[in-house]
């Protein structure tokens, strides 16, 4: 058996993600106590903030917590923020790339996210490149070269 705070955050998925109907999510803000610190608990673990904020905020406003929505809203504006300058920096970076006719494709996280979803639902913190293996030097020289530093190798 599933916990209702785990129920609420798979039909906010599925309400943001697939475009289903929220009459689900509604019964289940009507119906049951949700233990709010626990959800954002298991928001920080799952990190989909963006995804269960989108269901919430057209969801019945009486039944979700005032604290918990509104620390909600604030951290989804943050990351979004955030988000928004992670991909101009991964065009920019790209760009640099090509620049140095080195070919790089972004993928994953906030690309894939961007391209399948026309909205960054993703918190993600990192930009994804695929460079040909022979090339991986030069782009790492040329990271470095603008300032970015390796933290794991």
């Amino acid at each position: 058996m599933l916990s209702f705070e785990l129920q609420l955050l798979l039909e906010c998925c599925k309400v943001s993600l697939l475009q289903k109907s929220d009459s689900n999510l509604s019964a289940l803000l009507k119906t049951q106590k949700i233990n709010w610190k626990r959800v954002q608990k298991m928001l920080e673990f799952h990190s989909i903030k963006p995804t269960v904020y989108l269901a919430l905020k057209n969801a019945s406003a009486e039944k979700i917590d005032a604290d918990f929505f509104g620390q909600l809203n604030r951290e989804v504006k943050v990351k979004s923020a955030h988000n928004i300058f992670m991909v101009a920096e991964i065009e920019r970076i790209k760009a640099l790339f090509n620049k140095h006719q080195i070919q790089a494709i972004p993928y994953k996280g906030l690309t894939w996210s961007k391209e399948l979803y026309k909205k960054i639902f993703r918190e993600g913190n990192d930009m994804d490149f695929l460079i040909d293996k022979n090339k991986v030097f030069d782009a790492l020289k040329l990271l470095k070269e603008d300032g970015y530093r390796l933290r794991h190798l």
